[in-house]
């Protein structure tokens, strides 16, 4: 009997699939299966998955705020359908980001708009989402220069208070009983007017957030005097304030509203040493430390954080050389200097020695350094 009776007629109809299937079983038997068999093959067998559904990824904020230098970082977070993001910033020169599962922490670097970005691969396919990031900077400067004035108006609103506060629109030590305006300081104080100015970057900060100043001051003073027999030194604490007290002061000497287009604030201080009521014998010395932190605030999302800060410290000492009963000629300025620093709170035996010379000893007494 034919082989093609035996398929049509004996059997009934054949089809495609069992034509196939037997003809792999007898290739099988004589051990040469041709390619194209087992590719037919290897497709027929193939399973049949459920479709691939893409992952999702959502941010928790489509805009980023974070300050350079400020106390406060910023966080961002991603709910997924399945997965962990990988977090990246578009300009890495404007922040860092180091995250911790689907939540980041991004620090300012330096000001600037750019973008954060989330990344999640699932099931062979790969989404990502992005949030604006715009990073704020308050670059604070400290002018107190001799030769330096008051910034003057339209762009320092305040310049005529802080003239009238201290009676000049100079800046930096002035002469001896000069400088303060208001009673009893007036004639009868050592002073170096020095200005903050705080300037804001990117020039999309100026006009959209609000910002506020705040000064804290940490200081003591010290009597140095001579013994009866004038043979030794004695330093004792004068006064004391502190540490970090508000000392913010009026409103009329801090402007926190930047102006346009210079995008800056100023904070005025006409700081000092009261010297009027000192009883001390000629030859004898006032030595006064202050360190001042200036801050910058900005509220950022309803909540108020500190954006900028810097230490300023003052180092005053003066001399006692008559007893006339005025300041301006009763006492000598040996210094009055400000700087961006931090000024160690102590009074030493070797810091003395710079200030009254000679070799006397010098005593340094116990409640000298609270």
């Amino acid at each position: 009997m034919r082989r093609q009776e035996l398929s049509s007629n004996a059997f009934g109809p054949v089809s495609v699939r069992e034509r196939r299937q037997a003809d792999a079983f007898f290739a099988d038997l004589i051990g040469a299966r041709p390619r194209h068999l087992a590719a037919s093959t290897a497709l027929e067998d193939a399973p049949t998955g459920a479709p691939v559904t893409a992952p999702t990824i959502t941010l928790s904020t489509s805009e980023v705020l974070v300050c350079v230098g400020g106390v406060n970082n910023a966080a961002i977070t991603a709910t997924t359908s399945a997965g962990v993001v990988s977090w990246s910033i578009d300009d890495p020169t404007r922040a860092s980001i180091s995250g911790s599962g689907n939540t980041a922490t991004i620090r300012g670097r330096h000001p600037g708009v750019t973008k954060v970005k989330a990344t999640l691969t699932s099931g062979g396919a790969t989404v990502t989402a992005t949030a604006r990031l715009l990073v704020i900077f308050v670059q604070l400067l400290l002018r107190n220069g001799t030769t330096e004035t008051i910034e003057p108006a339209p762009e320092n609103e305040d310049e005529a208070a802080e003239r009238a506060a201290a009676g000049t629109n100079q800046l930096g030590p002035l002469a001896m009983g000069t400088g303060r305006a208001d009673a009893p300081f007036a004639t009868a104080s050592y002073i170096s007017p020095i200005l903050v100015i705080g300037r804001v970057f990117p020039a999309e900060a100026a006009t959209r957030f609000t910002f506020r100043w705040q000064r804290l001051i940490t200081r003591r003073s010290w009597r140095i005097r001579r013994n009866a027999a004038g043979t030794r030194w004695s330093v004792t604490l004068r006064n004391q304030r502190g540490p970090l007290d508000d000392d913010t002061g009026d409103p009329d000497f801090n402007d926190a509203t930047p102006s346009t287009p210079g995008r800056r604030m100023y904070m005025y201080d006409n700081s000092g040493d009261f010297l009027g009521p000192e009883t001390l014998a000629v030859g004898e010395f006032i030595h006064h430390k202050k360190d001042f932190v200036y801050r910058v605030w900005i509220r950022l999302n309803g909540v108020w954080s500190i954006c900028s800060a810097i230490h300023v410290g003052q180092v005053i000492t003066a001399r006692r050389t008559a007893t006339s009963g005025t300041v301006a000629t009763d006492w000598t300025g040996i210094e009055n200097s400000t700087a961006i620093r931090r000024v160690n709170m102590t009074i030493t035996e070797p810091g003395v020695r710079a200030i009254v010379g000679g070799s006397d000893p010098i005593d340094v007494a116990a409640g000298a350094n609270p």
